[in-house]
């Protein structure tokens, strides 16, 4: 109880006593009285009002509680038989000693409750007295007498107590008021009919005293046996409304805070705790409604495990409860910040969502005619086995909650990258398209594809491949601004939602997103260049569907991969190149059948003495509307549609037939054919290729199959398996484009490769650039150490050609000595002792 309180319960004592002493000394001192034809024992009075005290009926509303007793018969009889200082005497010493004594009450509570008495046993006297005047208490006055003075006295006690909760808590419980009201009532409407039948019985006879005691007896324990089963009553809605209450809170957190208020309002303690442990004893959630304050975790002061498990092992059994001095340290330490005067505990355990035990407090009655009891303890152990319910529903409703959530994150996020997949992405840009249309606001769609992954993939593995996929990811959404996304559509495809943005300054983003990405990256220790196309498509410019808006960034990033130049805005002449693709990959199946792709060959020549010892086979496809198609167009889409298995055997067929033709003729050339990195790792080729060279008869040395670095790093163990077995049937191995893959020298030292081909971007450049020359003398010093023929490719002109003769370059091709001819041309090369053709200016052919 704070001062102010304080302050406010005193001046109500003061108000009450001063009440009794006034009207003790004024009107009471006036009153009528009819002389008692015997005189009764005051002490026996004071006798019967100890007992009333002491045998006193409780009645509990939540956290308020009042007290019934059967005062009003000794008052009654005290009207009639004892002078008015008799009758206060008796009254307040009875009482004194049943409070002081038996109860223990001391202070505010023994003095309000005397100054009560003494108010309640003046007024009752003044109006019993008054309406009776001096007329024996047989006469019928005396029932109304009688009724007046026990109700208005039953009132004033009702108005006291009332004022007194309100002076302490601030508030008064009208339910409970009103229900003290009606109970008091009956009770003292009762009381008065057999006071005024006591009163009337020992007035005429003092030998019926006996049956009279014998009569009050039996109306007390009756009484007490309905106010007990309208308690029990009572407290079976509170269960009731402590379940539906707990079990309509959400998480645990929620369902603990609803617990602990509705246990402080059931049990009328002042605090109430919760704590729940996981096995090992380290607290999991701790909660404490103080003051009707909610305090958690870091709020309440540092627990002790061992404190926790001590209480735990106090309610193995179920509840306990401590009271006064046998309160145990564990508890009061559990319970730091409050002073104890007495404390329930009960056991929670929580097994269906994960196995955690529970502690829940009840701490310090706030009602002083009472303390916990057993009824108590078994209510409080009901309760905490509700609560467990709730609490596990709780657990189980979060957990629910956790795993509905990760699953909704996993079907609208990938999960490599973490970021919107396709789906998520399509909602978000269908809401932008709404919005657009609404409001007018452009926006656009970003749309990039990276151009080196499977490079990546097939050369250093998958796992550095998602590594890759992750940094651009990350270098993505570090480069949006607030309220843009970007979304990993599938494989190394990602989009990117620009809102609120006009096409020029989409361009702009777009430009940054590429600074951003082509810059290299270190993958587990290897630095990797990261290459990227993208297309933009606006909206409402482009389209305002978004499938449709997203198919035309797509087709706007197919034509910057194609341009091999920076980002691509959507234009309508842009659908004509993708219309050509999806044309091309429906033909090319059945061109690949129809043996309808041709097979050109570059020469391949002997520098020391330009004598042509090879030729390298070169597909070609010429379309009969869309006329000739170059393999950098067709054999992508060989690659991105499965074909290029099938591709890669027609051309390796043909090549066998045309070398076959000029060896008959004389000219025992090696003709070189590219392998595809699926045919590098298939099981089944080297079987196949020895089917090939048994049924054409070609020699297997005049036979080379190219294969590139990244073709040998997707499954490095069969490529060497393969690779071993192809060496053995007497084809010869050559490495293409050496320098531009990963491989290592140690790993090359496995292969059973015959001849190294450096790759034309370091031959073309090796006579002004420095460092192309060192790669070129470091490539020939490792094949010739080796024991590996070398074959420089993109040789243009004469100086070239004597600078890789005098590094020691055994073989070279080019525009210098040939174009990629026809079978048929090189033939007519091979007769002509003059094997040189003019160089010509177009772009070197794309070898499969």
């Amino acid at each position: 109880m704070n001062r102010r309180a304080a302050v406010r319960v005193w001046g109500l004592i003061g108000l009450l006593a001063v009440g009794a002493l006034v009207l003790f000394m004024g009107p009471v001192r006036s009153l009528p009285f009819a002389t008692p034809p015997v005189e009764l024992p005051w002490w026996g009075f004071a006798i019967g009002f100890a007992a009333t005290e002491y045998f006193v009926i409780h009645l509990h509303l939540r956290r308020d509680a009042h007290s019934l007793s059967l005062s009003e018969l000794p008052l009654l009889l005290g009207y009639g038989f004892l002078a008015a200082p008799t009758l206060l005497l008796a009254r307040l010493l009875g009482a004194a000693f049943t409070l002081v004594v038996l109860r223990r009450q001391v202070s505010a509570k023994l003095a309000f409750n005397l100054s009560l008495f003494a108010l309640e046993a003046v007024v009752g006297l003044i109006i019993f007295r008054s309406i009776l005047g001096a007329h024996p208490p047989t006469d019928s006055r005396a029932w109304i007498a009688a009724g007046a003075a026990t109700l208005a006295t039953d009132v004033l006690g009702s108005v006291a107590i009332s004022a007194a909760i309100w002076s302490t808590e601030g508030r008064v419980q009208l339910g409970m008021l009103r229900e003290v009201g009606v109970i008091g009532t009956f009770l003292a409407l009762c009381n008065a009919a057999v006071g005024v039948l006591v009163l009337s019985v020992l007035w005429t006879s003092t030998e019926a005293i006996v049956p009279l005691v014998a009569v009050a007896a039996f109306m007390y324990i009756g009484y007490r046996a309905h106010l007990m089963l309208r308690q029990r009553h009572a407290n079976l809605q509170m269960l009731y409304r402590f379940t539906s209450a707990t079990a309509r809170s959400g998480d645990t957190r929620e369902a603990a805070a609803a617990m602990l208020a509705e246990v402080c309002e059931l049990l009328r303690c002042e605090a109430a705790e919760f704590a729940l442990v996981q096995p090992d004893g380290q607290v999991v959630l701790r909660l404490r409604l103080q003051d009707d304050r909610l305090l958690v975790d870091d709020d309440l002061p540092a627990v002790d495990v061992a404190e926790i498990q001590w209480c735990l092992s106090q309610t193995a059994g179920g509840a306990v409860r401590f009271s006064g001095s046998s309160l145990p340290p564990p508890v009061r330490a559990h319970m730091e910040g409050l002073t104890l005067k007495d404390v329930m505990l009960a056991p929670i355990a929580l097994e269906l969502a994960e196995y955690h035990v529970g502690i829940v407090v009840a701490a310090n009655r706030t009602s002083e005619v009472s303390t916990f009891d057993d009824e108590d303890v078994e209510l409080f152990e009901a309760l905490a086995r509700h609560a467990g319910v709730a609490l596990e529903n709780g657990r189980l409703v979060e957990r629910l909650q956790s795993e509905a959530a990760e699953k909704a994150h996993q079907a609208n996020h990938d999960s490599l990258t973490g970021l919107p997949n396709r789906k998520l992405f399509q909602v978000e840009l269908t809401a932008a398209c709404q919005t657009s249309l609404d409001d007018g606001t452009g926006f656009a769609v970003l749309l990039l594809d990276l151009d080196n992954f499977k490079d990546v993939n097939d050369t250093l593995g998958h796992a550095t491949g998602d590594l890759l996929l992750q940094e651009v990811a990350l270098r993505l959404s570090a480069s949006l601004r607030p309220g843009d996304s970007v979304a990993r559509l599938g494989g190394d495809e990602f989009a990117v939602l620009v809102r609120d943005v006009a096409p020029d300054a989409a361009m702009v983003v777009a430009d940054r997103l590429i600074q951003k990405l082509n810059r290299p990256c270190a993958l587990d220790g290897i630095a990797v260049d990261v290459r990227a196309s993208l297309g933009v498509a606006t909206c409402p410019q482009h389209a305002g569907d978004p499938d449709e808006l997203l198919q035309r960034a797509d087709v706007a990033m197919y034509a910057a991969k194609h341009d091999g130049r920076g980002p691509v805005m959507y234009a309508p002449e842009l659908d004509v190149h993708t219309h050509r693709r999806l044309a091309l990959a429906a033909e090319l199946r059945t061109a690949i059948r129809e043996r309808r792709i041709g097979v050109a060959y570059q020469p391949k020549v002997r520098l020391s003495d330009d004598v042509v010892v090879g030729a390298e086979a070169l597909a070609r496809w010429n379309h009969p509307e869309m006329g000739q198609i170059g393999p950098d167009e067709f054999i992508p889409i060989a690659e991105e549609t499965g074909l290029i298995r099938e591709l890669t055997t027609h051309v390796l067929h043909r090549a066998i037939e045309d070398a076959q033709v000029w060896h008959a003729r004389g000219h025992l050339i090696s003709v070189a054919v590219n392998i595809s990195a699926r045919s590098v790792i298939d099981q089944d080729f080297p079987a196949h290729l020895t089917d090939l060279l048994r049924t054409t008869g070609i020699a297997p040395h005049l036979l080379t199959l190219e294969v590139t670095e990244s073709s040998m790093m997707t499954d490095r163990e069969q490529a060497v398996a393969n690779l071993t077995a192809i060496a053995a049937l007497g084809v010869e191995l050559s490495i293409d484009d050496f320098g531009t893959g990963f491989s290592s020298m140690a790993y090359l030292k496995r292969l059973p490769l015959d001849e190294i081909k450096i790759d034309q971007g370091f031959i073309r450049t090796m006579l002004v650039d420095e460092s192309d020359a060192v790669i070129v003398r470091s490539i020939l010093d490792l094949a010739h150490n080796l024991g590996m023929s070398t074959v420089a490719e993109g040789v243009e002109d004469t100086a070239t050609s004597d600078a890789l003769l005098a590094l020691g370059c055994g073989v070279a091709q080019g525009y210098l000595w040939s174009r990629p001819v026809s079978a048929s041309a090189l033939l007519q090369l091979l007769v002509h002792e003059d094997r040189s053709v003019v160089p010509v200016s177009a772009a070197r052919p794309v070898a499969i």
